[in-house]
């Protein structure tokens, strides 16, 4: 590269030669806060640097993928969005603990199921957190604090930063939609 500031494509095209420094450059210098911006509306902000580097070693690990016809933004974006779903899915198997005593016992009842109850309940809450994914941020983090990480009301709104109430209260609005998304 000659060029002092050079361009997406150019630092594309040192890129796909071999240039890890190239790499470095568009995805430290140039993306890393859009990027990081981008995939927190996807995964918690913990994951984030998760997807991003993983981003990282499948960009440097597969140059050819990107044809050059496309605009490198938008490919770089859906890349990254990609990822972050994945990561978002693999997070929720993890995070199955309260909620699935609680949703569980909202949507199926809560008596001792035998094997194949089980397994229905194991698809139903698997629905349950596809859906709990498509909640707004407000409602999704709530509920991903409450069941996926088991925090009480108060230490939620101390780490959000917003009254108890409030999240009691998106958190109630939280479920309803989730019933309803799941009954509708």
């Amino acid at each position: 590269m000659s060029t002092k500031n050079p361009s997406d494509a150019d630092l594309v095209r040192s890129w796909q030669a071999g240039d890890t420094a190239a790499l470095g450059t568009l995805l430290l210098d140039r993306w890393r806060r859009r990027l990081l911006r981008h995939i927190t509306r996807t995964v918690q902000a913990a994951d984030a640097e998760d997807v991003l580097q993983q981003l990282w070693i499948r960009l440097a690990t597969r140059a050819d993928r990107f044809d050059g016809v496309r605009r490198f933004a938008p490919w770089l974006y859906r890349v990254a969005e990609n990822l972050a779903r994945d990561c978002r899915r693999r997070r929720h198997d993890l995070q199955l603990d309260v909620l699935t005593a609680e949703a569980a016992g909202l949507l199926v009842g809560e008596s001792d199921p035998d094997p194949a109850e089980a397994a229905d309940r194991r698809e139903l809450l698997d629905i349950v957190w596809s859906r709990v994914a498509d909640l707004s941020i407000r409602y999704r983090l709530i509920v991903e604090l409450r069941f996926g990480s088991g925090l009480s009301y108060s230490a939620i709104a101390a780490r959000v930063g917003i009254p108890v109430g409030t999240v009691k209260s998106r958190l109630h609005k939280a479920l309803d939609r989730l019933r309803e998304a799941i009954e509708g």
